[in-house]
């Protein structure tokens, strides 16, 4: 019996003692089952143009070691033909300018992948990159998008982490300034600049700019029609403009444009309108008003049809 107890406690002191020595080296940090070790994000903001280049923000997060090497992988859908047409550079966090990244088309029946690689060393956390997409393409209809998806890969080729975006590519691009978004009834007036552009490869010779108001009263109720007064600056001086509040009918969705004006529109073009708004002493306070502006092509034959609006919302106090 000592003999055995002896034994082991000589078997427990040998563990001990091998305890004692250089510990393993510790191993790779891994994610957990809710956090991918590398996970790729893309952001847009919802439009390009279709003849200009546009930008795709994006962010790789790395929950593994510093300098891990991963390849990103590129690929863009677009019409069979122009893959020749699209062109795309690159800016990481840790870059001084832009890299062009060579593409490869891989043409198809009625659609094209065309497909760009490069190498990326990864800091620990967030890296951010964008990329800088020059489309040049034929503008052919009025509603195109470019899909596009961001992959990451490990050496043998496996897909760690996708992200895919589809932004739209603008025919025409209209923008409104920021307007106050109060209204001080029969007292002052709100100003706005519009932008129009034409972001395409088509020349428009004629595109017309409309204006439209809409109005909600307090609990619903319809807004009386002399709430507003509207004017635009042309020629050096401020000229009324017409408006009309259409009534709240249950079914019913009117909305009675005014011809602002109609302009020529050449490829790249930038017309602006000034327009500024203001409540009238019939409005009724706590009212809450939009004033919209569009412009479309119209049928002048010129295809494809351009449309585009911008609206400003302001409350009446």
């Amino acid at each position: 019996m000592r003999l055995r107890i002896g034994a082991a406690t000589l078997l427990m002191l040998s563990v001990g003692v091998a305890g004692c020595g250089s510990p393993d080296p510790a191993p790779e940090p891994t994610a957990t089952s809710s956090a991918p070790a590398v996970q790729v994000e893309l952001e847009t903001a919802g439009s390009m143009s279709v003849a200009a280049p546009g930008y795709l923000r994006g962010t790789v997060t790395n929950r593994m070691a510093a300098g891990r090497q991963v390849t990103v992988k590129v690929q863009f859908t677009v019409h069979r033909g122009d893959e020749r047409k699209l062109t795309v550079a690159r800016h990481d966090i840790s870059a001084t300018g832009w890299t062009p990244v060579a593409l490869t088309g891989h043409p198809d029946w009625v659609n094209s992948l065309v497909t760009g690689t490069y190498q990326l060393a990864l800091r620990k956390g967030s890296n951010r990159f964008k990329l800088r997409v020059t489309p040049r393409f034929k503008t052919t209809q009025a509603n195109q998008d470019l899909p596009v998806s961001v992959s990451l890969l490990d050496a043998t080729g496996k897909t760690l982490s996708e992200h895919s975006v589809s932004p739209s590519l603008d025919l025409v691009h209209m923008r409104a300034s920021p307007m106050t978004e109060t209204l001080r009834r029969g007292r002052e007036w709100n100003e706005t600049t519009i932008t129009l552009t034409n972001t395409s490869t088509t020349d428009y010779r004629a595109m017309t700019v409309r204006t439209f108001q809409s109005c909600y009263g307090p609990n619903g109720s319809d807004c009386p029609k002399s709430s507003f007064k509207l004017q635009w600056f042309i020629d050096g001086q401020w000229r009324p403009v017409r408006t009309y509040i259409p009534p709240r009918k249950p079914g019913v969705n009117v909305a009675k444009m005014t011809v602002l004006t109609r302009v020529a529109q050449p490829v790249g073009a930038t017309r602006t309108f000034r327009l500024r708004i203001a409540a009238t002493s019939t409005a009724r306070l706590d009212s809450n008003g939009d004033l919209h502006v569009g412009a479309d092509s119209g049928p002048t034959g010129e295809e494809p049809w351009a449309s585009e609006g911008t609206s400003s919302e302001f409350t009446i106090r």
